[in-house]
């Protein structure tokens, strides 16, 4: 039972709010590519309707790592008001780099399929 007192920060409104905002985002995603393939007749057809148009949606990618960027670039310089020392900005700069290499893989990863 002491275990379960100590989760409870695990159950308030904002994990709600995301969990639900995941779920509309899956389940937009699963219409959208359900929608996708009946427009392009197979799935055959729906892959290869994607592969020719990955360029584009790489440049729209782009646009959205910008976005994510310029609100990181935001909330950076508001952390860094509010707490400003080596060790802030140690944890920054590893949180900026994981990213980073993440973006960077699962784009490798995009374009080698």
């Amino acid at each position: 039972m002491s275990n379960i007192l100590k989760l409870k920060w695990l159950f308030n409104r904002y994990v709600g709010w995301s969990v639900l905002w995941i779920a509309l985002l899956i389940l937009v995603a699963g219409i959208l590519n359900a929608v996708g393939i009946q427009l392009a007749g197979s799935i055959q057809n729906w892959s290869v309707w994607l592969r020719g148009h990955a360029l584009a949606f790489f440049v729209w990618r782009l646009f959205v790592y910008s976005g994510i960027c310029y609100g990181w670039y935001q909330m950076r310089i508001r952390v860094l008001v509010r707490e400003d020392n080596s060790d802030t900005r140690q944890r920054l700069l590893r949180i900026e780099i994981s990213a980073v290499c993440a973006l960077v893989f699962l784009e490798i990863a995009n374009w080698t399929n």
